[in-house]
């Protein structure tokens, strides 16, 4: 039981940090191009903007992947790998993290009156207040990255699991082989 949990929990926090990475390294491409682009330029250095965006989006991102986690533990519970569709789960990455992002925010804006320590998740994790009008206008952005990222994490891991199984099978026949040559010699 304690061995299902712990490894319930390190595929949990496995997800969440894909989500973690996939959402800092978009938000840089993203940021990259309305440079180009000359949109929503500021003040700061292009790098030192971008940095505090993957932060913002790397902490979202962490914490949309831990919720979907906890989706993919409920709808997916009796199915294999395998048996996951890929496209669904990404409508439903969609749905968690459009729905999620400002739940939570609302909740942690609420609850940062009461305890100051979460003022570093409600101020966005990078140091950029994220008031509520701009993450619920973000939920969009939020469900395109989430939809993405879902799929991405089922496909990769359909993709790790396949060429785990094909190389644990080829070790199995040819075990096999060589204990079928040993019994017929």
């Amino acid at each position: 039981m304690l061995r299902g949990l712990l490894r319930r929990l390190r595929g949990a926090l496995g997800t969440a940090v894909v989500w973690a990475v996939g959402w800092a390294g978009a938000s840089v491409v993203v940021t990259s191009v309305l440079q180009l682009l000359g949109i929503g330029t500021t003040g700061l250095p292009f790098w030192q903007f971008a940095i505090v965006v993957a932060q913002n989006f790397a902490g979202f991102g962490f914490l949309c992947g831990g919720a979907f986690s906890l989706f993919l533990g409920v709808a997916g519970r009796k199915k294999s790998l395998e048996e996951l569709n890929a496209g669904l789960f990404g409508a439903g990455g969609a749905v968690v993290a459009g729905i999620f992002l400002p739940v939570f925010t609302a909740v942690a804006t609420t609850v940062v009156s009461f305890l100051p320590v979460f003022t570093m998740v409600v101020n966005g994790l990078g140091g950029f207040p994220t008031p509520m009008a701009a993450v619920a206008s973000m939920s969009g952005i939020a469900a395109t990255l989430g939809g993405l990222t879902a799929f991405g994490t089922i496909k990769l891991a359909q993709g790790s699991s396949h060429r785990l199984s094909e190389g644990y099978m080829g070790e199995l026949e040819s075990e096999q082989d060589g204990i079928t040559a040993l019994l017929e010699e």
